[in-house]
């Protein structure tokens, strides 16, 4: 973040985007994790969250299933 404000400074020029923030050294009160089955991640769907896994298929216009795989959601925050 410092770098970012030098950068500012120095070429007089905002940059883009929201500014970066400090991150909060205090854990979450509301994050959960599921013991029973740590592999799996809440998911976002229509009808709110779910614990689960982003399963991904191929098919042919046949739908013959050519080849299945479960996926992790990764969380990025």
């Amino acid at each position: 973040m410092d770098a970012r404000a030098a950068e500012e400074v120095e070429t007089g020029v905002k940059k883009r985007g929201r500014k970066p923030q400090e991150p909060n050294p205090a854990p979450v009160l509301e994050a959960k994790a599921n013991v029973t089955d740590p592999a799996s991640r809440i998911m976002k769907t229509r009808g709110g969250y779910v614990q689960g896994y982003n399963g991904q298929a191929v098919v042919t216009e046949e739908q013959i299933i050519l080849a299945a795989e479960i996926t992790l959601a990764r969380r990025t925050t």
